[in-house]
């Protein structure tokens, strides 16, 4: 798996960067912002192609901790390469060495990219980039908290991270959101609550931390409401899950619903016994996590791997979640109220 791993994105970087000889080309490159924001300029895209090579990794089931961390490495190390990608300076001025046969992707926050050949660029007496700035649209706050709730057993087919609309400023400050923000497409293997019309659903999903988590897994429980007419996944709410030798669906003990003093008391995981068995690598990961996340009796940890022994069927799961909804709802109501007054502090301007 490692080795075809770096294979691949080691391919990614072979077939962008060649061994043609490079010419220096230079100019200037802005954005209406009139400096405030960077531009920046790429060869050939590398780094989204090489990102989105990347992403497909990490979404992969059964990566490990070490590799995910490789991966994160080399693509941190790629961004700061200025053999492949800079950035302007305050006066818009941008140097980077390519190829004739190369591209140059110039991109701003809020601006709408644009791609010169190298070949174009050179025969101009100045390289002079002008962005465009990207449309923006109004925000409209949805008031519909009473929307179809569905709850589900999918397979992913796609997930994809999506930039989010860019929405107008209000009263001169711009719009921020800490989340990424991606599109997901799953098939429906069991409708458990709300009845979905089609056997696959198209949701949005939104996380603080990179690629949705539940990406990684081949079948989950997942929750998505309907807001105002979008499909919007309630954010970290999913479960792995796995048939039993029974034939049912269960998830494997999950840490996160017995630690948390606010919430009620969850149904215990009961020993199970899965049709294949449940496998995780920790290899890479740190002894105080794996102790805290898989511990005995629920998991078996022997050579990097905890196997799964303790679970709770489906029914139990949604009867968890209904005991936790109320307390968690109270908790993640408090935290996004500090997180929108942290956010209106950064956008009110200094005097």
């Amino acid at each position: 798996m490692m080795i075809k791993l770096f294979l691949s994105l080691a391919f990614v970087l072979l077939t962008l960067s060649g061994s043609a000889q490079k010419i220096l080309v230079r100019g200037l490159a802005r954005d209406t912002t009139r400096g405030r924001n960077p531009v920046t300029v790429v060869v050939n895209d590398t780094v989204n192609k090489f990102a989105r090579a990347a992403r497909r990794q990490l979404d992969a089931p059964g990566l490990g901790e070490a590799q995910r961390e490789a991966l994160l490495r080399q693509f941190r190390a790629l961004a700061a390469d200025t053999a492949y990608v800079v950035r302007t300076d305050k006066q818009g001025r941008f140097r980077i060495r390519a190829r004739k046969t190369d591209s140059l992707y110039f991109s701003s926050y809020h601006s709408l990219p644009a791609r010169y050949p190298v070949a174009e660029l050179r025969r101009r007496r100045a390289v002079d980039i002008h962005l465009q700035p990207q449309p923006c649209e109004p925000y409209v706050t949805c008031q519909d908290t009473a929307g179809a709730e569905y709850a589900f057993i999918g397979r992913k087919i796609s997930l994809e991270r999506t930039e989010h609309p860019y929405y107008c400023p209000e009263a001169g400050r711009p719009f921020l959101s800490m989340d990424g923000r991606y599109a997901a497409r799953y098939q429906l293997l069991a409708q458990l609550a709300g009845r979905f019309p089609r056997d696959t659903m198209a949701f949005t999903a939104y996380d603080h931390y990179g690629s949705p988590a539940f990406g990684r897994h081949e079948q989950v429980l997942l929750f998505v409401q309907d807001y105002c007419g979008r499909l919007i996944h309630q954010k970290y709410q999913y479960y792995p899950v796995y048939r039993t030798a029974d034939g049912r669906w269960a998830a494997p003990y999950q840490w996160l619903d017995h630690h948390d003093p606010e919430l009620a008391p969850p149904i215990q995981p009961r020993p199970m016994a899965f049709a294949a068995p449940v496998v995780i690598d920790v290899a890479g990961a740190a002894p105080e996590y794996v102790l805290q996340h898989y511990p005995a009796p629920y998991y078996r940890v022997e050579n990097g791997r905890a196997t799964a022994v303790y679970g709770n069927y489906v029914d139990e799961l949604l009867e968890n979640r209904r005991r936790l909804r109320g307390p968690r709802r109270a908790k993640n109501a408090r935290l996004e109220a500090q997180s929108q007054q942290l956010l209106q502090r950064l956008n009110t301007p200094k005097n």
